[in-house]
Parts: C-alpha cells; sequence; structure tokens
C-alpha cells in the first residue's frame, strides 16, 4: 500500500484541497487528489485536516458539486460535435490512421509571405508561443460568435464572498488569491461560451483574438532582454493587446509571467500593463473587464514589490495551478478552448521540468481523436489542434511510441497539405493565406518530429531528426520576418545534435542560414524567395 501523505505535502496542496471541497464532494476531491498528484488519504485523513484547518462545507455551492459539464439545458437538443457524456471516462474512439514512415525526408520548403508568430504552448521552436493555428499572424482561424448565455459570475473556491482589499494591506498570499479571482472573473463573463460544448467554433478564432498575447510571449520568452528593453520591445504589444482585449487574455499573460526568467523584465512587463491599462479605451462591452484586468495587474504590482525572486516565481507557479481549476470549472471538460488554456498554464512546468499531468496528458490525445472523428472534412482545423497538442506532448513524453505515432501521422497529413496547396514551383498563391498557412504547418510537423525521433536515441532515427530539424529551420530562415535572434535558439539545438554526430555536412549549412536570414530582412516585399536548399 502506498504511504499516507507526509505533513509537507498537505501543506503543499492546502490551498488546492481547500478550495476544492468548498465546492464538490469529499470523493470527487479524493479522487482528482489521488490521479493528479499521486495522493493516497482515506477519506478519514482528509476530515482530520478539514477539522485541523478549520475548513468547512460551504453549502450554499451545494450545487457546483455536481459536474459543471453537466449543467446543460434538458430540453437542449445535443450538439452534433459534443463528446458523449461519459467521454471524460471511456474513451472509445478510433485511433489516427496507420503510419508510412516517412522518417527519412528530402523535402525543401519556402516559407510563408506573411509573418507568424510561432504557436507552440511551450514548444521548443523559436518563440515559444501558444496559439492553436497560424493563419495570417500566428494562432490561427475564422471567426464565430457563439450564442448562448453564460452562467451568473461566482466565486469558485470562496468560504465567503470576496472582500475589497486596498493593494498596500494585501498580503502575498491575499494577493495571490485577487488575482486567481480576477482572472476566473474575467473568464466567467465571456458571454459566447456556452457550458458542456466543445467550444471548436470559438477555438477557430484563437487565432486573431489573441494574436498581440501571440506576439508578447514570442518577444519575451526564451529571450535574455537588457535591463530597460521590455518596455522597447513589448511596450507597443501590450498597448495593442489590451485595445483588442479577449476573456482569455488574463490567463495568456499570466502563463507568460510564468515561463519568464529575468526579475527585471518581469517587472517591467507589469509596469507595461499597469500603465496601459490606465489608458486603454475599449468598446462598450469589454470595458468592465478591462477595469477588472487593470485591477489585475496592480496586484501583480504588489506582489512583486511585496516577495522577493524565488517568492515570486513560486507565488506566479501556484497561480498558475490554482487556475487550472478555475478553467474546467467555467469552460468544461470537453472544451477545445479550456484545454489551450490549461496547457498554456502548465508551459513552464512542461518546458522546464518535463513534468506532464497524466490526467491533462491523455486528455489531450482525446480530445485530438475527438476533432480529427467529427471535423474529418475539415483538414485545416485537423491539422491545427494536432499541431497545438503534438507541441505539448513532444516536450512532456517525446520517446512514447503514442507520441510519435501521433507525430508521425501529423507529419504525413502536413506534406499532403503542403502537396495540394503549395503548387511545384513553391510559389505562394494568392488563396487568402492557404498556401502559406500550408507552408508554416509542414515546418512545425517537421521540428516536432524531429524532437520525437532524436528522444529514441538510435542513429537512424536521429539522422532523420536532423535532416527534419535543417528543413523546419530552413523554412523559418527563408521568410521575410525571420530574425536572428527567433531562429537562435533552434540553431543552437541544430548545432548540438550536429557536433555530437560529427555530422560536418550539416554543420556548414548553418552560415548559409545566417546569410539567409539577412538577404530576405533587406528584400523587398513581394519579390521573389531564395531559392531552395537540400538537406
Amino acid at each position: 500500500m502506498p504511504p499516507p501523505p507526509t505533513t509537507e505535502e498537505w501543506e503543499r496542496h492546502r490551498t488546492l484541497i481547500s478550495e476544492m471541497y468548498a465546492r464538490r464532494p469529499l470523493k470527487t476531491v479524493r479522487a482528482h487528489m489521488k490521479e493528479a498528484y499521486g495522493f493516497h488519504a482515506t477519506d478519514r485523513m482528509f476530515k482530520g485536516r478539514f477539522k485541523q484547518w478549520g475548513v468547512e462545507k460551504n453549502r450554499r455551492l451545494k450545487h457546483r458539486d455536481s459536474n459543471p459539464d453537466e449543467l446543460t439545458s434538458p430540453t437542449s437538443p445535443p450538439l452534433g460535435h459534443q463528446f458523449g457524456p461519459d467521454h471524460h471516462q471511456h474513451i472509445n474512439l478510433p485511433p489516427p490512421p496507420p503510419r508510412k514512415n516517412p522518417y527519412t525526408p528530402t523535402r525543401s520548403f519556402t516559407p510563408p509571405d506573411e509573418p507568424v508568430v510561432n504557436d507552440e504552448p511551450m514548444s521548443d521552436v523559436p518563440s515559444a508561443t501558444a496559439s492553436p493555428e497560424p493563419a495570417h499572424e500566428p494562432p490561427e482561424p475564422s471567426s464565430f460568435t457563439h450564442p448562448g448565455p453564460l452562467t451568473p459570475a461566482t466565486t469558485f473556491g470562496e468560504l465567503t464572498p470576496p472582500v475589497r482589499h486596498d493593494d498596500d494591506n494585501l498580503s502575498a498570499d491575499q494577493t495571490r488569491g485577487e488575482i486567481v479571482r480576477l482572472a476566473s472573473e474575467i473568464l466567467e463573463r465571456w458571454r459566447e461560451i456556452k457550458p458542456g460544448d466543445d467550444h471548436v467554433e470559438i477555438y477557430r478564432t484563437l487565432s486573431t483574438k489573441l494574436r498581440y498575447e501571440g506576439q508578447l510571449r514570442s518577444s519575451l520568452v526564451n529571450r535574455q532582454l537588457a535591463e530597460g528593453e521590455c518596455k522597447t520591445v513589448a511596450g507597443k504589444i501590450v498597448d495593442d493587446m489590451l485595445q483588442h482585449f479577449h476573456h482569455t487574455l488574463p490567463i495568456g499573460v499570466l502563463s507568460t509571467m510564468n515561463q519568464l526568467t529575468s526579475r527585471s523584465t518581469t517587472q517591467e512587463l507589469v509596469n507595461c500593463l499597469v500603465d496601459s491599462s490606465k489608458k486603454t479605451t475599449t468598446a462598450a462591452e469589454t470595458e468592465d473587464v478591462v477595469e477588472l484586468f487593470g485591477q489585475l495587474a496592480r496586484r501583480l504590482h504588489h506582489l512583486l514589490e511585496i516577495t522577493n525572486v524565488d517568492e515570486s516565481q513560486a507565488g506566479l507557479e501556484d497561480i498558475c495551478r490554482r487556475l487550472e481549476d478555475r478553467v474546467e470549472e467555467t469552460l468544461g471538460a470537453k472544451s477545445t478552448v479550456g484545454l489551450y488554456l490549461a496547457l498554456l498554464l502548465n508551459a513552464k512546468k512542461a518546458k522546464c521540468d518535463h513534468r506532464t499531468d497524466k490526467k491533462l496528458r491523455d486528455k489531450a490525445l482525446a480530445m485530438a481523436r475527438h476533432v480529427q472523428l467529427h471535423y474529418a472534412d475539415e483538414p485545416r482545423l485537423v491539422l491545427d489542434f494536432d499541431r497545438f497538442v503534438v507541441s505539448y506532448l513532444s516536450i512532456v513524453a517525446p520517446a512514447e511510441k503514442e507520441v510519435l505515432d501521433m507525430a508521425n501521422s501529423f507529419y504525413e497529413r502536413a506534406v499532403r497539405y503542403h502537396d495540394v496547396h503549395v503548387d511545384a514551383a513553391g510559389q505562394a498563391e494568392r488563396d487568402g493565406g492557404t498556401s502559406q498557412h500550408a507552408r508554416v504547418v509542414y515546418g512545425h510537423s517537421c521540428a516536432l518530429l524531429a524532437d520525437c525521433l532524436y528522444a529514441r536515441d538510435e542513429g537512424k532515427d536521429r539522422e532523420s531528426a536532423r535532416g527534419l530539424l535543417f528543413q523546419s529551420i530552413y523554412c523559418y530562415a527563408n521568410a521575410p520576418w525571420a530574425t536572428m535572434a527567433n531562429a537562435e535558439r533552434q540553431m543552437t539545438k541544430f548545432r548540438s545534435w550536429c557536433e555530437e554526430a560529427g555530422d560536418e555536412e550539416r554543420l556548414g549549412l548553418l552560415g548559409s542560414i545566417s546569410s539567409l536570414i539577412e538577404t530576405n530582412e533587406t528584400r523587398k516585399r513581394g519579390e521573389p524567395l531564395m531559392a531552395r536548399m537540400a538537406t
């Protein structure tokens, strides 16, 4: 029998356990802690801790004890693209199609004509930006407004209504709680969300809705900025981001802050958020949530003032962890948008510690199969969602066969999609960005499959991985918006792989990559791109 939790483990999870118990049955709390954290405790142990902590069941929230995903109208017909009611317990979807083993591709590639912000939520690609699909900018898709009411704003996890405090009087723990509450309240006011749906149509809009948030992440994460440089790099982006405010924006910003390693960059970003929130004027329908975001920014500023580096970093990690539950409560367990936000909140854990929540990983795989099954007639959507999921899985579990198979299947579909939408000469067709999108997806599929193959630690697979990674780097380098700052991370990885294997031939191509970026930076827009390079 596994050993019971230690006192330190109880205290580490105290806030989460107390919040969950306030709105869920003890049986649910115990099961979640066991599955997600390996927390083996009996009902008697939990009750003893609740008594010790002075935690009582909030009877006013009894209606929240049921699964929020089940709170749908009994008279409403089921939507065509919803998971079955027991999907979270029994996954019975067909597996991806068998792969053809394209592990030694020789394909060349020409990138798109428009700048695309890298959209991986926590990837090793040049700039770790998260967005579902890259259209003319980066995340991606079209536009959609889903009718349907939003459930009234609540105080999930609060035993009593939130108390308004002056910023200067808040402790670090109170400040973190306020930040979680404000981000949750902003998300709950998103009136386009219909509980119980898979939200695929809303997921499509994230490319344009979150383009500035994606640009912010790619500008700051995985880059070492000099002191004072953050405002220059991100000031205008922050202004645009708040001007086009989206209800998921606070979660994206908190995820970005959690991934930053520079204290000065974090402080400067928070100052930009505070200053911009004071002067931003938005449409009437978002005025109230922008005001709430201003409060959130001031709470972040206060948190940095009263904590040291280690404390503030631990505080941001705690905020992201607590928000995961709030996202699922608000959007439902079947929401593709909810999965997008959950993976954003897990970005640092995945990238830095290579840790993954088994429940979250299984959910990502299941939702990818759901999209493949129900939206098979929309190859662009399937590709973009697969890319989003594989980006996460290739970091936390690249060597596992199931992940390799999914990355390989994604690569094969990307190749077919590229062949259909890009002509033999590789010239961009003016087709509303489809050929641009095909090139971007192909480039990302090369990088993701390369990571999975390299993790297998076998000679032949690693040789294929080097060829694939070069294809991905070349795709980016040949784009008119390419910069050395964003390409350097992948180039460093490629250089390391080549030096380890003594691959002098490919190693010598890095100089050509640098020249290619410099040439395309001076190329006039509309002129033909450079000729392809062999790998």
